[in-house]
């Protein structure tokens, strides 16, 4: 199998982006890009020229709307509770590529290829204390199941994912996890925290949050209707919806969003511990 480069994986998660994008245009879906793929928006009218993946939110009545409605003759979605194991949703190619993982989310035995983050974002305690409490509880169930998940890994995940001296040993490990633990309810675990996720339902609150994957510890606590007039920004060659004051989204995160980090800091965060191949190229 031929690996992707990094601009290969940009510009195949950008054909993928383009499918979501006219969807949610049609259907009147509200989303915007997020995280790292928002810096590049605004910072480089296109990715990070490091990054990865692309990241998109939406407010929980259009998540669920699109997670159910969202067709492709080229990818899926990945539903949470019903065929994956992540509190969010992933739209991922199943044509041309083919993703191998330490961390899987699918369960019924299907390999995805590369694909997009769709987080769903919920309402949330007003009172910063209690907001702070409520995400904290989000963020340990979440890094819990991110360490159980490393058991559903098979041996060509492990072998295809670099540095490759290290397959024997991370294979012996996950082999010993499954004999002292078995396979944990991965679909039980991750129902936990989705039900923590909508613990207020829309529209019962003045803030709103991103609570299901949570590796990091910050004040996303964001005004309710920041998401209720996204505007359209140029994003390699097309246009995508950004919150019109994405600059509330970005800095309780990303506080220089606009300055270069220095180069060591250029992560490319998937790929760390993903790597992604050509289905039919040698």
């Amino acid at each position: 199998m031929k690996e992707l480069t990094l601009r290969e994986i940009q510009l195949l998660s950008l054909d993928l982006m383009k499918e979501i994008h006219a969807y949610c245009e049609a259907e009147g879906i509200r989303y915007s890009m997020a995280y790292g793929s928002l810096i590049g928006v605004v910072r480089h009218k296109g990715f990070i020229p490091w990054d990865d993946d692309i990241d998109i939110v939406m407010p929980r009545p259009d998540y669920e709307r699109f997670i159910r409605g969202f067709r492709s003759d080229r990818a899926k979605v990945a539903i949470p509770g019903e065929d994956s194991c992540q509190p969010i949703a992933r739209v991922y190619d199943t044509r041309d590529t083919v993703a191998y993982t330490k961390y899987p989310f699918l369960t019924k035995g299907e390999r995805p290829g590369l694909w997009i983050d769709v987080y769903p974002i919920d309402n949330v305690p007003d009172d910063p204390e209690e907001f702070d409490r409520h995400a904290e509880e989000c963020r340990q169930l979440y890094r819990r199941m991110v360490r159980r998940r490393k058991m559903l890994a098979k041996a060509a995940d492990l072998r295809n994912v670099p540095p490759r001296w290290h397959f024997p040993w991370r294979w012996v490990r996950v082999r010993w996890w499954r004999l002292r633990a078995g396979f944990p309810d991965l679909m039980k675990e991750s129902g936990e925290q989705r039900r923590l996720m909508e613990k207020y339902p829309w529209g019962s609150t003045d803030h709103v949050s991103q609570l299901g994957i949570r590796n990091w510890v910050y004040r996303d606590h964001l005004p309710a209707d920041l998401f209720d007039n996204n505007i359209l920004m140029p994003f390699e060659g097309m246009e995508v919806r950004v919150p019109k004051d994405y600059h509330t989204f970005l800095i309780p995160q990303y506080p220089n969003y606009m300055e270069l980090p220095p180069e060591d800091k250029r992560e490319q965060h998937t790929l760390s511990a993903t790597k992604f191949y050509w289905k039919d190229k040698k």
